[in-house]
């Protein structure tokens, strides 16, 4: 064996575990984002919940910051590895590089085993049967394609280029995680969207605490008030906000002794199926409404029923008793 394979320990084992840990994010998190592209695509009726839709556009973020960093990262060390192997044969041949390989295969057909009973329980509590299907095969594919791989490298003996079979794996690897991530911004929008979705989700928070205000208001003084700035409160603690992006005032207007209208400017317009946001408040008789909105200007008019939100009574000091 060559002095060069002979002075190898540390930098190998490191490297070899960074291929492995590298490996181990982009197939996992590939999975994840294949999995909420499916969740997105084909929507559940049965799961049609705000809370889980905005889960799905969070899971699909972080996948694809994840595979961003790591696919990259496993390309980049495997092509560093392939040119040591081709300079120095001898360290293909290194235990702990057999080690490290050897378990790799055991790791991935484990989590391949854990992916697949987890989602065959989602399939036994209700999942729809197309939403199974595709993600089992999703499981599999992913499994069946890093057991392959991985099974090449423990038996590999030599370096240089490698079979058609692994080439073809690459590239395809390379192809559909490439198109997946490409396919997850147009589910999810660009970072862009992302910033003004969150800043109207901030001008619709800013609403809902002025309506509060107003609610409370009538509720003290049987009457509504007349301008936002009626609603500014020294001790209370409350000013009226301002548009986040424009810091510009609310538009406010009061219709009738007990309806009044809320007026912002919206960037974005809210697509509950695609993760859009609602907040629904109950401050109107009947069915409570929620704060869906167009790009643009739009107005929210409200009515307060009384027979739900009853006037506060002025409290009454205690008389005290005279001073003898």
């Amino acid at each position: 064996m060559s002095d060069a394979v002979k002075t190898t320990g540390p930098k190998d084992v490191f490297v070899q575990l960074l291929l492995i840990v590298a490996l181990y994010l982009a197939a996992t998190h590939l999975g994840v984002l294949l999995f909420q592209l499916v969740n997105h695509w084909v929507p559940d009726p049965a799961l049609e919940r705000m809370y889980v839709r905005e889960a799905t556009a969070s899971a699909m973020r972080w996948a694809i910051a994840m595979l961003v960093v790591a696919a990259p990262v496993f390309f980049i060390i495997t092509r560093h590895l392939r040119r040591e192997f081709e300079r120095v044969p001898e360290r293909i041949a290194l235990r702990s590089r057999r080690w490290l390989t050897a378990f790799t295969l055991f790791a991935a057909a484990v989590i391949a085993i854990g992916d697949l009973v987890a989602v065959i329980n989602e399939f036994l509590k209700g999942e729809l049967t197309g939403r199974f299907a595709l993600k089992a095969l999703i499981v599999l594919v992913i499994a069946a394609a890093v057991l392959w791989y991985e099974r090449w490298e423990f038996r590999r003996t030599s370096g240089g280029r490698p079979p058609t079979s692994i080439l073809v794996l690459r590239w395809g690897a390379i192809v559909v995680t490439v198109a997946a991530i490409v396919t997850g911004f147009t589910a999810i929008g660009s970072p862009w969207t992302a910033r003004q979705q969150r800043i109207d989700e901030e001008r619709v928070q800013h609403l809902s605490n002025i309506q509060n205000e107003i609610v409370q208001r009538w509720q003290r003084t049987n009457a509504l008030p007349t301008t936002l700035d009626a609603l500014r409160d020294d001790i209370g603690g409350f000013t009226a906000p301002m548009d986040p992006q424009t810091n510009v005032s609310y538009e406010y207007r009061v219709l009738a002794p007990l309806q009044f209208e809320l007026c912002a400017v919206f960037s974005t317009e809210t697509d509950a199926k695609s993760g859009g946001y609602r907040r629904s408040i109950a401050y109107m008789s009947g069915d409570a409404e929620n704060w869906e909105h167009a790009a643009g200007r739009t107005c929210f008019t409200r009515t307060i029923d009384p027979s739900r939100y009853k006037p506060i009574a002025p409290s009454i000091p205690p008389k005290r008793k005279p001073i003898d």
